[in-house]
């Protein structure tokens, strides 16, 4: 009798564990989202739902994850948006963080490293003494390759405690079996501080793109693990300011920041970096390290720095429109402005057909559908 009672009591107890570890994965209906509008994620600021990590050396702290100069990729097979950023003196935890549209809730993916090596002695590799990588801002240098299921950072700068150092390491966490990798180093000119890269969902190469002088465009194919020559190395200065996107047609690398757009033809490199004179609502040109995307049922490419006006550029018209909030009459829920840019935390989702923006820890995950 009391055996049997202990076996029901042990299964009740084993069915109760496993409800709760599946809860996180449990899908919940996105929101019936209007076009035209933002939806703020109910419960969602990483900093109040998230356990801080004690992460020593750190100044700013936990925020930088997002506040320092850091941005994210969209994982198109889970439909999370994932971010890592930090370093310099900034924060020294290197945890990976997701937001999932499948369960509307944070996940972190991995532990941050216990030794942080806080006076730098092995800064110069860009390694913690665990082997995994050092914190550091990720700028625009996040990406996420759909076949090979990686989660990358294409070179590195001010990682942590210094920011004397610049990279090429190609650094990817695999989200199939849950390790860091050490892929071939990015080419001489396509790496730097603030550099831009972008995926090629027409071919699934990567593009980088350097910053400042000597800078140049350079291609990765995930297949054959291998660097390639874009262009010849650019003349002038290129900013630190710009935000990439890959367009489909016209297959370009389109640039956005630094008062201008920009693009190289990926169908003749050699003409280098070209001025894009656009008309329209310019002024989103104007802002450092936007959020960037595109929407792919329509090619347009998706533009936003603050608040509730989202910006178009349609590159058959060279043309920029602001589109704003249309809830006529109520009060307006929209993201605001990092300080320190964007970059890639503003991505879209095909599936769900919204897109996603994580700009602080303190604010919450806000969504938008575009309206036709």
């Amino acid at each position: 009798m009391i055996e049997g009672a202990l076996l029901v009591f042990q299964c009740l107890l084993m069915v109760g564990l496993l409800g709760f570890v599946a809860g996180d994965l449990i899908a919940k209906a996105l929101p019936d989202i209007e076009p035209g509008e933002w939806y703020a994620v109910p419960h969602s600021q990483l900093g109040s739902v998230q356990k801080k990590i004690k992460a020593p050396g750190s100044w700013t702290g936990f925020s930088a994850i997002t506040g320092a100069w850091s941005g994210g990729a969209f994982d198109t097979k889970q439909q999370r948006l994932i971010i890592w950023g930090g370093g310099h003196r900034d924060y020294s935890g290197n945890e990976l963080y997701s937001f999932s549209l499948h369960s509307l809730s944070w996940q972190q993916l991995t532990n941050a490293a216990s030794n942080v090596d806080e006076k730098g002695k092995l800064s110069v590799t860009g390694y913690y003494p665990d082997g995994s990588p050092r914190a550091r801002h990720t700028y625009n240098t996040l990406q996420y390759l759909t076949e090979q299921n990686l989660f990358c950072a294409f070179g590195a700068a001010a990682m942590f405690p210094l920011s004397q150092h610049m990279l090429p390491n190609t650094d990817c966490y695999d989200l199939t079996d849950d390790r860091w990798l050490r892929l071939p180093p990015v080419m001489a000119g396509g790496y730097g501080i603030s550099s831009t890269s972008a995926y090629d969902p027409a071919t699934g190469y990567i593009y980088s793109l350097g910053s400042g002088g000597g800078s140049a465009l350079v291609r990765y194919d995930p297949i054959v693990r291998k660097w390639t020559e874009v262009t010849a190395e650019l003349p002038g200065w290129v900013s630190y300011d710009y935000t990439a996107v890959i367009s489909l047609n016209p297959h370009w690398y389109v640039l956005v920041g630094n008062k201008e757009t920009r693009f190289i033809d990926l169908q003749n490199p050699d003409k280098g970096l070209q001025h894009l004179t656009t008309q329209g609502d310019t002024e989103i040109e104007q802002f450092a390290n936007v959020g960037l995307t595109v929407h792919q049922p329509s090619g347009l490419l998706v533009a936003w720095h603050d608040g509730a006006a989202v910006y178009t550029l349609n590159l058959k018209t060279m043309s920029w429109k602001k589109r704003l909030s249309k809830m006529s009459g109520k009060k307006t829920v929209a993201p605001k402005a990092l300080q320190n840019g964007t970059f890639g935390r503003f991505r879209y989702s095909e599936k769900y057909n919204v897109f996603i923006v994580v700009n602080s820890i303190k604010d919450p995950v806000y969504l938008y559908r575009l309206a036709e």
